[in-house]
C-alpha cells in the first residue's frame, strides 16, 4: 500500500477541487466503507437530511484530523464532514495510516467521500471514502479488498 512518494512528503492533489460539484465522480470505482459512523448518525444526518423515499448519495469533502492522544486508540483518525465530526476511520485502516501521517508531521488532510443510504428501507447512514482521491495534497492510500467494498 503506497502512502506517499517519499516516506516524508505528502501525495499531490490529484482531483480538482470542485469535484464534488460535477459528475466524474460517478465514473470511480466504489468508495469504502472505512469510517465507523454509528454513533454519529444525527450528525450526518443534520448535514444530508433526513430519511427519505430514496435516500442518498451525496458527495461530500471528508477531513481526516488525526488524534493521537485519543484514550481509546492512539492511531485514531477523526472524520469530519464541514468541521462536523461524523466517526472514525476503522481502527485497522488507522493503524496502517497513523505512523505514514505522524511521520510526515501530516495532522489533517482531506479525501472524497460520499454519504450514502437514509432510505425508508435502509434508513443508516454511512459516510464512504475514496481514500486516493484528493482535493488538496494529503494521505492517499490505495484500500484493496472487498472487506471495505461498498455494495
Amino acid at each position: 500500500m503506497r502512502l506517499f512518494r517519499r516516506r516524508d512528503e505528502p501525495s499531490p492533489a490529484n482531483i480538482p477541487a470542485d469535484w464534488d460539484k460535477g459528475e466524474a465522480w460517478l465514473r470511480w470505482g466504489p468508495p469504502r466503507d472505512l469510517i465507523r459512523e454509528g454513533q454519529y448518525q444525527e450528525a450526518i444526518a443534520a448535514i444530508c437530511g433526513p430519511v427519505c423515499r430514496h435516500g442518498y448519495l451525496w458527495p461530500v469533502a471528508v477531513t481526516l484530523v488525526r488524534e493521537p492522544k485519543n484514550q481509546y486508540d492512539r492511531n485514531a483518525v477523526r472524520a469530519e464532514i464541514d468541521g462536523v465530526q461524523v466517526g472514525y476511520l476503522s481502527a485497522d485502516i488507522a493503524a496502517i495510516v497513523a505512523p505514514v501521517v505522524d511521520k510526515a508531521k501530516l495532522t489533517r488532510w482531506t479525501v472524497a467521500g460520499l454519504i450514502r443510504g437514509g432510505s425508508a428501507r435502509t434508513p443508516q447512514l454511512g459516510v464512504h471514502l475514496w481514500m486516493d482521491r484528493l482535493p488538496d495534497p494529503g494521505a492517499a492510500v490505495n484500500v484493496t479488498g472487498s472487506a471495505y467494498v461498498v455494495k
